[in-house]
This record gives structure tokens, sequence and C-alpha cells, in this order.
């Protein structure tokens, strides 16, 4: 798996899929948190918060009215 890993980190750089293998082989928050004093900087990963994007707005009120289908926000 480490060599899947290191693969595919190396074949898309650049390309943006890299947050996306993180995040579903459940490794983002080690590898995109850090804590760097000597600038004031600390970046952190939520899992609540990072993991899934917004849905919009016009396909929420689409679903309005579906019962069990009807789509709802990510809280966070």
């Amino acid at each position: 798996m480490e060599n899947i890993k290191k693969e595919r980190h190396l074949e898309f750089v650049g390309e943006g899929l890299r947050y996306w293998d993180l995040v579903r082989w459940g490794d983002a928050a080690t590898v995109l948190t850090e804590n760097m004093p000597e600038y004031s900087s600390v970046r952190t990963w939520d899992p609540n918060k990072n993991k899934y994007l917004p849905i919009y707005q016009e396909e929420i009120d689409k679903t309005k009215g579906m019962g069990e289908f009807e789509l709802k926000q990510n809280p966070y």
C-alpha cells in the first residue's frame, strides 16, 4: 500500500488529486497538519469541516419535500 501511495503522489503531483487520495486513505489529518512556531503558523485538518464539499443551495431546494431523499447541508 505504501508503494501505491508513493507512486500516486509522484504521478499526480500538481494535478490536485493528492488531496482526495489522502482523504480517501484516512491520511489527511496527519499529512495536512503542521505546526511551525518559527513562523507563527498552525495548520490543521478537521475531517468534519474539510472532508466534504458544500452542496449548492439550488440542489438542496430541488429536493425539498422528497422525504428521505431530501438533501441536507453538512452542518460544519
